[in-house]
């Protein structure tokens, strides 16, 4: 299976890897959580909120194979966007809450009991879809 879709006007669109998640990281510092005016609000550190778990949480994403990066053609470490997303079933809503529960109580923690109700509910008759947790250009 080809990890590549294409390039077009300098610009590489591929499945994100594991070993990206580092630049992945810095890239949502410095253009996601800073400037997002639902993580201003917050008033704190959200990317350090509950960071251990964000990150097991983005790396099981990738590893599903659904997560795109987009980067210069001409340098692979400049990331330029990417879409963190994976698959969710209908069990992931218990689960979802569960840990939602369980969290400090932090920015974080409001979102994923937000993310939690927004998902599939228990009369759906999808079983699996993709969920797009987050998608970011650079400006």
């Amino acid at each position: 299976m080809s990890t590549n879709f294409g390039s077009k006007d300098g610009i590489l669109i591929r499945i994100m890897t594991v070993d990206d998640y580092k630049l992945v990281k810095i890239f949502m510092r410095e253009h996601f959580f800073i400037g997002n005016p639902m993580n201003d609000a917050c008033d704190e550190d959200v990317q350090k909120c509950n960071e251990k778990e964000n990150d097991e949480y983005h790396i099981d994403m990738i590893k599903q194979n659904t997560s795109l990066l987009a980067v210069k053609d001409d340098d692979e470490e400049q990331i330029v966007g990417f879409v963190l997303a994976g698959a969710q079933v209908p069990s992931d809503l218990e689960k979802s809450r569960k840990e939602a529960d369980e969290l400090e109580e932090n920015a974080w923690k409001r979102i994923a009991v937000f993310n939690s109700l927004n998902f599939l509910n228990k009369n759906s008759r999808v079983v699996k879809k993709i969920y797009q947790h987050i998608c970011n250009v650079k400006s």
